[in-house]
């Protein structure tokens, strides 16, 4: 029922003045929502953001809702550097019943990436920040890429994941 009406209050905030402070309240709990675990609730919000973040009252705070954005996108997930220092004794068997294969349809050969997992709460954040920073972009136009320094960060992000070893 909440996600309706603030996807109702998306809708109706395109027909609103582009100064009226009202429409930067709308964004914000736009913003919110987008934690939803429902992928068409996000793209709604994605098409609503788009439409309401070029408005002149709006505008303004685009780098701050960016920043937020990647924020969500890129610090849940694990970019820290492993652990270079063992621990001095470790278990040689710290599970007594391993499970020969904890996930049945995975390749044996395949070490699944717990960050990716849809089951998890934080790979909802994750998405719905995507579809918002989708939509913002759509919103102010492709040069905010390079404005707001959006594809450097995502780079930055995509390289320091590929430099960490699987396990």
């Amino acid at each position: 029922m909440r996600q309706g009406s603030v996807l109702y209050m998306g809708a109706l905030a395109k027909h609103i003045a582009p100064d009226d402070p009202k429409i930067v309240q709308v964004v914000h709990k736009l913003l919110d929502t987008l934690g939803t675990p429902s992928e068409q609730v996000q793209r709604t919000i994605s098409v609503s953001l788009a439409g309401l973040v070029g408005k002149a009252a709006v505008k303004p705070q685009a780098a701050e809702h960016v920043d937020r954005l990647l924020e969500t996108l890129l610090g849940t997930a694990s970019y820290a550097e492993p652990n270079p220092s063992p621990s001095p004794n470790p278990d040689p068997n710290p599970n007594p019943n391993p499970d020969p294969n904890p996930h049945p349809n995975a390749h044996p050969d395949c070490n699944p990436d717990p960050d990716l997992d849809p089951n998890q709460e934080s790979y909802a954040e994750r998405r719905g920040a995507a579809f918002g920073l989708a939509g913002v972009v759509k919103g102010l136009g492709i040069p905010t890429l390079k404005a707001l320094g959006i594809m450097t960060r995502l780079q930055e992000a995509v390289e320091a994941k590929a430099i960490q070893p699987y396990p």
